[in-house]
């Protein structure tokens, strides 16, 4: 992945990098610039952005916390059902399906923690009595994106 200002014309696809407020309304961090977006930028005089590139390899933000919240969501080692919420910003939050005792492989999530930097699940201490509802954990893309490696280790991990 790529940071740094362009040219409008060459922005197109691209993530952008930081919130734009523009008259009648905001150009969200972390959105796709698509021809619109474009099109609202120029008509505020601008003539670059700072965005992010994504590599060939990278998997986008929303994609790989999605990836990991289902490899995550199921039934843990107590049998309690853990549901994986909707990825949006990077983020995708866990909670129990019913009330009970959350019991956790912590060398698992460690295990994944450490693959790369960008990539983090956080989670309640292991043997916490929760009910139902409770979030359980959440999974951020700290970036834009991850490399589709990284990913692909972190998924291992959490087997």
């Amino acid at each position: 992945m790529k940071f740094g200002p362009v040219a409008l014309g060459e922005a197109l696809g691209c993530v952008l990098a930081h919130s734009v407020k523009l008259t009648g309304g905001v150009l969200k961090k972390g959105m796709l610039l698509d021809d619109v977006a474009l099109l609202r930028l120029a008509a505020a005089g601008m003539q670059s952005v700072v965005v992010a590139r994504l590599d060939a390899d990278d998997v986008a933000e929303n994609a790989a916390a999605a990836a990991v919240a289902q490899a995550l969501a199921g039934m843990d080692a107590n049998g309690m059902a853990v549901e994986s919420g909707v990825a949006s910003t990077g983020r995708v939050n866990l909670h129990a399906r019913d009330a009970g005792l959350l019991m956790l492989d912590a060398a698992r999530i460690h295990a994944a923690n450490r693959v790369h930097e960008g990539l983090t699940i956080a989670t309640l201490q292991g043997d916490s009595v929760v009910v139902a509802g409770q979030m359980l954990a959440t999974v951020k893309i700290i970036p834009y994106a991850v490399p589709a490696a990284a990913l692909k280790l972190v998924l291992q991990q959490l087997a």
